[in-house]
Protein backbone atom coordinates (compact mmCIF):
# COMPACT_ATOMS: atom_id res chain seq x y z
CA UNK A 1 0.00 0.00 0.00
CA UNK A 2 1.31 3.21 -0.96
CA UNK A 3 1.92 5.84 1.35
CA UNK A 4 -0.83 8.38 -0.45
CA UNK A 5 -3.53 5.43 -0.53
CA UNK A 6 -5.13 4.29 2.50
CA UNK A 7 -6.75 0.61 2.49
CA UNK A 8 -10.13 2.06 3.53
CA UNK A 9 -11.62 -2.09 3.38
CA UNK A 10 -8.58 -3.12 5.64
CA UNK A 11 -9.28 0.12 7.94
CA UNK A 12 -12.95 -1.09 8.08
CA UNK A 13 -11.91 -4.58 9.19
CA UNK A 14 -9.64 -3.74 11.47
CA UNK A 15 -11.23 -1.13 13.29
CA UNK A 16 -14.80 -3.39 13.77
CA UNK A 17 -11.85 -5.84 15.28
CA UNK A 18 -11.38 -3.26 17.57
CA UNK A 19 -15.21 -2.87 18.45
CA UNK A 20 -15.43 0.69 16.62
CA UNK A 21 -19.09 1.01 15.48
CA UNK A 22 -20.54 0.81 11.94
CA UNK A 23 -21.69 4.20 11.66
CA UNK A 24 -18.67 5.54 13.79
CA UNK A 25 -16.50 3.70 10.58
CA UNK A 26 -18.79 4.96 8.11
CA UNK A 27 -17.87 8.23 9.14
CA UNK A 28 -14.78 8.23 8.45
CA UNK A 29 -14.96 7.12 5.59
CA UNK A 30 -17.07 9.84 4.14
CA UNK A 31 -14.97 12.29 6.14
CA UNK A 32 -12.16 10.75 4.71
CA UNK A 33 -10.61 10.90 8.47
CA UNK A 34 -10.37 8.70 11.33
CA UNK A 35 -9.90 10.21 14.85
CA UNK A 36 -6.45 10.63 16.46
CA UNK A 37 -7.49 8.69 19.19
CA UNK A 38 -8.27 5.42 17.00
CA UNK A 39 -5.26 5.89 14.97
CA UNK A 40 -2.03 4.06 16.65
CA UNK A 41 -4.96 1.34 17.53
CA UNK A 42 -5.01 0.79 13.66
CA UNK A 43 -1.41 1.19 13.39
CA UNK A 44 -1.01 -2.08 15.98
CA UNK A 45 -3.69 -4.15 14.52
CA UNK A 46 -2.13 -3.34 11.02
CA UNK A 47 1.02 -4.88 11.92
CA UNK A 48 2.62 -2.70 9.50
CA UNK A 49 0.34 -2.22 6.53
CA UNK A 50 -1.07 1.14 7.63
CA UNK A 51 1.96 3.09 8.94
CA UNK A 52 1.92 6.73 10.75
CA UNK A 53 2.51 8.19 6.88
CA UNK A 54 -0.99 7.68 5.75
CA UNK A 55 -2.48 9.80 8.02
CA UNK A 56 -0.13 12.42 7.16
CA UNK A 57 -1.36 12.41 3.89
CA UNK A 58 -4.88 12.11 4.97
CA UNK A 59 -4.44 15.30 7.25
CA UNK A 60 -2.36 16.42 4.23
CA UNK A 61 -5.01 16.32 1.87
CA UNK A 62 -7.50 17.50 4.49
CA UNK A 63 -6.40 20.11 5.63
CA UNK A 64 -8.12 23.44 5.80
CA UNK A 65 -11.43 21.18 5.67
CA UNK A 66 -13.97 21.55 8.19
CA UNK A 67 -14.74 18.27 9.67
Amino acid sequence: MSANHLDWDLVDRLAEGLDVEYWARRKWRQRNHIPHKWRLEIIRASRGRIRPEHFQVMDKNNKGRAA
